[in-house]
């Protein structure tokens, strides 16, 4: 089902949380998608994969990369394609449309990830569009995002120091992964690329870049790029679950285009969220590991 409502320019298909023009200006050339085409022009492919069933989900082959160090020097093994934040590790792009590619067509054998999305049982999402494989993927659900970091070998970023918060958690450095690495846990830090807002520092228009394209949208820590720029991104921090799991409301940090002049590495409000089942051309996600 898809949610419209008037004003709106960021949809979730599925039950999600809608947010308005006035609120969030630049989006408005976001298209819709229902039923396998997308208002944009662009094809939501439906070339089904594996569906989840029970079970735990087989590893990836996502090895560890050199040793990094944390703020304070001392050493910590990090995964490949992720960077070093206090005592943990981070995706340094977004995941990618040609990494879900290989997610998906690594699943020969379908898989649960966690009993809140039991309900997943048809398949593991195509992109709503497909732009190209060093691209941001969007048009995914949170369970899609769940499944993804599993796999892995890593986990959505959520809670500082592992778990997930609530969609109602105050997002800040103390109590949120995502946070800590867009301003290293200085609060006056508005951006990943310091205090003030800079216009043109970060990608703000509704049809993304590739990753890392923007080599000023980086920081604090190096070669971490686009925590405020380009897509949107799931976060482990959902309502208690009700009586239909897939309707669970989570949060997403907001497009890049949502943060205007705002101190985007906190910003959030009530519109930042959708149900579990949500999907949007303007969302995507990234992992974060131990």
């Amino acid at each position: 089902m898809v949610v419209r409502r008037l004003l709106a320019v960021l949809s979730f298909v599925g039950g999600g949380v809608v947010v308005a023009a006035c609120l969030f200006p630049g989006l408005a050339e976001l298209g819709e998608c229902a039923g396998g085409a997308c208002e944009d022009g662009a094809v939501a492919a439906g070339d089904t994969a594996p569906p989840p069933a029970d079970g735990a989900l087989p590893p990836s082959d996502g090895g560890t990369g050199d040793s990094a160090s944390n703020a304070d020097g001392a050493p910590i093994g990090c995964p490949l394609g992720t960077v070093a934040v206090a005592d943990y590790c981070i995706d340094a792009t977004e995941v990618t449309e040609g990494d879900w590619d290989a997610f998906r067509a690594a699943l020969d054998v379908p898989k649960v990830t966690t009993p809140e999305c039991a309900w997943k049982n048809d398949v593991w999402n195509a992109p709503f569009r497909k732009l190209g494989p060093k691209f941001p993927v969007t048009g995914i659900d949170w369970c899609d995002a769940y499944a993804f970091c599993k796999w892995k070998g890593k986990r959505l970023c959520g809670k500082v120091g592992g778990g997930a918060n609530t969609s109602d958690t105050e997002f800040t450095a103390q109590s949120a992964e995502w946070v800590r690495a867009c301003n290293g846990g200085n609060a006056s830090r508005g951006f990943q690329y310091g205090a003030d807002y800079d216009a043109g520092a970060c990608h703000e228009n509704a049809t993304p870049l590739e990753v890392a394209t923007k080599v000023t949208c980086q920081g604090p820590t190096p070669g971490l790029f686009d925590m405020n720029g380009n897509v949107g991104e799931w976060d482990d921090s959902c309502d208690p679950v009700g009586a239909e799991p897939k309707t669970t409301v989570c949060r997403f940090r907001p497009p890049g285009s949502f943060g205007r002049g705002a101190n985007h590495c906190t910003f959030v409000n009530q519109n930042s969220k959708a149900a579990r089942e949500g999907r949007t051309n303007a969302v995507g996600f990234r992992c974060c590991a131990q």
